[in-house]
């Protein structure tokens, strides 16, 4: 029976990961350009606050970690919110075919998606920072 399930049911290919992989590297680019023109937008549109916590003391040094802190925190959010729907996703498929007699053990590219999300921090973090205002 093994002979028979492996002659049916191939495992997947090259080409299919490489496919994959493609499909989440035009996503990924996708979202750094929104993640860069919202954070952008975001802290040029916060001068103001900036410039009080200057007025307040503290250092352009201080100003740009705090920045870098909100959008790593923010990056860490949307992971945590698209791990929760990816894991509600991939539950509901495993069901699905496990209900129609196929079963199927679901495999995360743990290094890819760790990959992706260092990659939207990295780039959060600067458009954040580029986008404050030179005060002081």
């Amino acid at each position: 029976m093994p002979d028979c399930a492996a002659a049916t049911h191939p495992r997947t290919g090259p080409q299919t990961r490489l496919g994959l992989l493609v499909v989440l590297g035009i996503a990924l680019v996708d979202t750094a350009i929104a993640l860069a023109g919202t954070l952008l937008m975001a802290t040029s549109a916060r001068a103001g606050e900036l410039a009080a916590l200057r007025l307040a003391g503290a250092t352009r040094a201080q100003v740009l970690r705090v920045v870098a802190g909100e959008a790593l925190v923010a990056v860490a959010v949307g992971a945590v919110l698209g791990a929760a729907i990816t894991a509600v996703n991939l539950a509901g498929l495993g069901a699905a075919l496990a209900a129609l007699s196929a079963p199927v053990t679901v495999v995360v590219p743990w290094g890819t998606a760790g990959a992706a999300l260092a990659a939207c921090a990295g780039i959060a973090v600067l458009a954040a920072t580029a986008g404050c205002p030179r005060t002081g």
